[in-house]
C-alpha cells in the first residue's frame, strides 16, 4: 500500500486529496489552518458535505498549500465512476 494512502487514509481519489499529498499536508493540517474540525474536511473528502470557506479560509488554504486559488480543485470530493 502507498505510504501516502496509509498516511493519509481516506480517499485518496480525490482531487484535494491528491493536492494535499503533493504538498506534503495532511487533513487535520487544513483543519487546524481554517480553523475547523478535521471531520469537516473529512466530509470534504468523501463527498458527504461540500465546502463553504469564507474569503479568509480560502486565503488561508492557498498559504497552507503555497498555491493559488486557481489551483485549487473545483470539487474536493471523488469524481463520480460514471
Amino acid at each position: 500500500m502507498n505510504k501516502s494512502s496509509v498516511i493519509m487514509g481516506k480517499n485518496i481519489e480525490s482531487p484535494f486529496m491528491q493536492l494535499l499529498i503533493e504538498k506534503n499536508k495532511k487533513p487535520i493540517d487544513v483543519a487546524n489552518a481554517l480553523d475547523i474540525g478535521e471531520r469537516a474536511v473529512l466530509y470534504w473528502l468523501s463527498g458527504e458535505r461540500v465546502p463553504r470557506l469564507t474569503i479568509e479560509q480560502t486565503q488561508a488554504l492557498c498559504r497552507l498549500l503555497n498555491c493559488s486559488v486557481f489551483d485549487l480543485p473545483v470539487d474536493f470530493s471523488r469524481s463520480p465512476q460514471n
